[in-house]
């Protein structure tokens, strides 16, 4: 997984939607606007995509966690 960044994308999307002079209430209120105008099944597939982010956030911390106490017990993974 070496030089995998799952933020990259996001973080690209993000910068195109508000530049990084846009201050932060600014973009809180272009979100709650977008959010106003989405139809049911367009919140839905917001909050799923939502939820498998947070879900790979904290499988990816779970890893690094495990990984991080293999390398210090020193019973590493060569596979891994």
């Amino acid at each position: 997984m070496k030089g995998f960044r799952p933020a990259t994308l996001e973080v690209a999307f993000v910068e195109w939607l508000f530049p990084r002079q846009t201050f932060v209430h600014e973009r809180t209120k272009h979100w709650i606007s977008m959010y106003s105008v989405f139809e049911e099944n367009d919140r839905k597939a917001l909050i799923k995509v939502l939820s498998q982010k947070r879900r790979l956030q904290e499988e990816m911390l779970n890893y690094l966690a495990l990984s991080q106490k293999e390398k210090e017990s020193g019973h590493e993974d060569p596979d891994i």
